[in-house]
């Protein structure tokens, strides 16, 4: 009986030893995530209709997040755009930006202002 005991206590205290040798795990933290939405459009009052979008940027992530484009897609047409300045949305933080859409019909420019989508992609860290 005292055998089995000390059979039992070694493999405790083995485990134990096992237990304390093993590194804690952490979690990763989650890849920037930045929503993004058409605010507005402006512009169209020159003879050649000219129009830039503003966009909100809102970063519901954990981590900065570095813009590195931004896709303005609408009924019949998508523009890719890259902003001119390094462009960082931080954790919980919202920006507003404006963007140049260029020369496009009017009848685009609203599609963009009603039913326009922003996608938005962060630098891998």
């Amino acid at each position: 009986m005292t055998s089995m005991r000390s059979v039992i206590l070694v493999l405790v205290v083995a485990a134990c030893a096992a237990c304390r040798s093993v590194p804690p795990t952490t979690t990763p933290l989650a890849a920037p995530a930045v929503d993004a939405r058409v605010v507005g459009v402006t512009g169209g009052l020159e003879s050649v209709p000219r129009y830039a979008v503003e966009i909100e940027l809102a970063n519901r992530g954990e981590r900065p997040c570095t813009v590195t484009s931004y896709r303005v897609t609408w009924s019949g047409g998508e523009k890719q755009l890259t902003p001119e300045t390094e462009l960082v949305v931080k954790p919980g933080e919202t920006i507003k930006r404006t963007a140049a859409l260029g020369v496009m019909p009017p009848a685009d420019a609203d599609k963009v202002r009603t039913s326009g989508l922003v996608t938005a992609t962060c630098a891998t860290p």
